[in-house]
C-alpha cells in the first residue's frame, strides 16, 4: 500500500472511530508522519543535540506516571562519545562487544521498567474504563494490521545490526503501544491525557524511549541518531 492510500485509510479510520473528537485532526496529522516513515522504510532519528533532555524527562514522567528525573541519550551512530547511559558492566560490554551488548547490560528488560511496559501499565485502567476492552481490542488490531507493518520494517531497516533483534522488537512494541493508546485517547476525546501523549507520539518520530537505566529507576534512556 502506498503512502497516499495509507493516508486515505487513516482518514477513513478517524471518521469511523473518532468522528467528533477534538483530537482527530491532530491525530490524523501525527499518524501521517508515521505513514511517511513507513513509505521511506527508514526511521528519521535526530541527534541528541536537537533534543532537550529536561523537557523530555517531564514529558515521559507525565505519560508513564513515574518520576523521570533524568534522560540519557544513546546515540546509535556514536554510542561511545557519551557513555553516561551505561552501567559499569555495560560500559565494559560496550567497548568490548559493541552497542547491543552495552544495551543488554545497561537498560532494564523487566516489563514494568521498559518504556512500552510502563506505558501500558500507566494507561490500561483509564483506557479500559473509557472505551472498554472490546473496543480496545479492535483498536489494537487497527494499529497492528493497518499501521505497524511498514513501521516495523522501518525500525528493523534502521536499527537492526547495531541493536539486537530483541531490542528492535521492544522498539516496535514501544511505537505500537504509544500509537494504540493515543488513538484510544482520541476516540475518548480525552485531551488531558491525549495531548501529553500526542507530544510523545511526535517525539518518537525522531527519538525512541527504551527503558530505565539498570539500578537507576529515575533515569530513562532514549535512542537517538
Amino acid at each position: 500500500m502506498d503512502a497516499t492510500s495509507q493516508k486515505q485509510g487513516l482518514q477513513k479510520l478517524m471518521r469511523s472511530r473518532a468522528p467528533d473528537s477534538s483530537l482527530k485532526d491532530v491525530a490524523r496529522a501525527l499518524f501521517g508522519l508515521y505513514v511517511n516513515i513507513a513509505r521511506d522504510c527508514a526511521w528519521p532519528l535526530v541527534p541528541a543535540s536537537k533534543l532537550d533532555a529536561s523537557d523530555l524527562a517531564k514529558r515521559l514522567s507525565s505519560v508513564l506516571a513515574v518520576p523521570v528525573n533524568e534522560v540519557r541519550f544513546i546515540s546509535i551512530s556514536a554510542p561511545y562519545a557519551d557513555a553516561e547511559w551505561t552501567t559499569d558492566e555495560g560500559y565494559v560490554a560496550l567497548f568490548e562487544e559493541g552497542l547491543a551488548a552495552g544495551l543488554e547490560r545497561s537498560v532494564e528488560r523487566d516489563f514494568p521498567w521498559t518504556y512500552w511496559g510502563r506505558l501500558q501499565l500507566s494507561t490500561e485502567r483509564r483506557l479500559v474504563s473509557g472505551i472498554g476492552e472490546e473496543r480496545l481490542d479492535i483498536l489494537e488490531r487497527d494499529v497492528r494490521d493497518k499501521i505497524m507493518p511498514g513501521l516495523r520494517q522501518a525500525l528493523f531497516s534502521t536499527l537492526a545490526g547495531p541493536l539486537s533483534v530483541r531490542s528492535v522488537e521492544e522498539c516496535v512494541y514501544g511505537v505500537e503501544t504509544t500509537l494504540h493508546a493515543f488513538l484510544a485517547y482520541t476516540i475518548m476525546d480525552d485531551r488531558a491525557d491525549g495531548v501529553p501523549l500526542g507530544r510523545v507520539v511526535r517525539l518518537m518520530t525522531g527519538a525512541i524511549p527504551l527503558g530505565a537505566k539498570i539500578g537507576e529507576p529515575g533515569t530513562w534512556t532514549v535512542l537517538t541518531a
